[in-house]
């Protein structure tokens, strides 16, 4: 083998280690779950001091836990690599965080009468709360939260409903229709990765404890 085959060889077997290590590295990472372990915790207590002060009534601090909240599950999903979590699993974790997702961002931008400031943030508080932070008195953010971290713990999808005192039914409403894949075509790239509405009732109807 001549000299320039030998640099031939040696910069093509250097180019496809490089693009191997760099497939690897955007697929898979070994502290994925451990880091996601510790978000989801402290993203669970954020949702609870989220709820408390929108039960008193304080927006702008329960406005602050929402930012923070979100800043925590965008790390999750970039968390989320496709050797790490796949299938059922994967889809379960876009499905709640992208529901999370739109709770936040209807706490960040929901408008409401009022005859002034005080008035026009307690009005905001109580639909938040009753509308989209509750489902029949449950807070819905954390319980998806609890889930995930039980998922994220167990691998098992089963497992991840342990400890959660809700039915079925409830958990089938944890989940808007608005944040379901469509059925056909979608263009909204994070809601492709979701279950459709009828994939989660048959997750559900499978894996949730009868």
């Amino acid at each position: 083998m001549s000299f320039w085959e030998n640099i031939l060889y040696g910069t093509l077997a250097s180019l496809i280690a490089t693009i191997a290590w760099v497939v690897l590295n955007k697929s898979l990472s070994f502290n994925a779950r451990d880091n996601n372990s510790l978000l989801l915790e402290e993203a669970e207590n954020i949702s609870r001091q989220v709820c408390y002060n929108l039960i008193s009534y304080k927006y702008d601090l329960a406005l602050i836990g929402c930012f923070d909240l979100y800043k925590i599950l965008k790390r999750i999903r970039n968390n989320l690599f496709y050797l790490n979590y796949f299938g059922l699993e994967r889809k379960l974790f876009f499905t709640y965080i992208y529901q999370i997702e739109g709770i936040i961002n209807i706490a960040r931008n929901l408008t409401v009468g009022g005859k002034n400031q005080l008035e026009e943030e307690t009005l905001r508080c109580e639909k938040l709360l009753n509308t989209y932070f509750r489902v029949d008195n449950h807070h819905t953010i954390e319980i998806l939260l609890t889930i995930l971290r039980q998922l994220n713990e167990t691998k098992d999808c089963a497992k991840s409903f342990k400890n959660i005192y809700i039915t079925k039914d409830i958990a089938f409403k944890l989940v808007d229709v608005n944040y379901f894949k469509r059925e056909g075509k979608d263009s909204d790239l994070l809601r492709k990765k979701c279950f459709t509405q009828q994939e989660y009732k048959k997750f559900l109807d499978k894996y949730f404890p009868s």
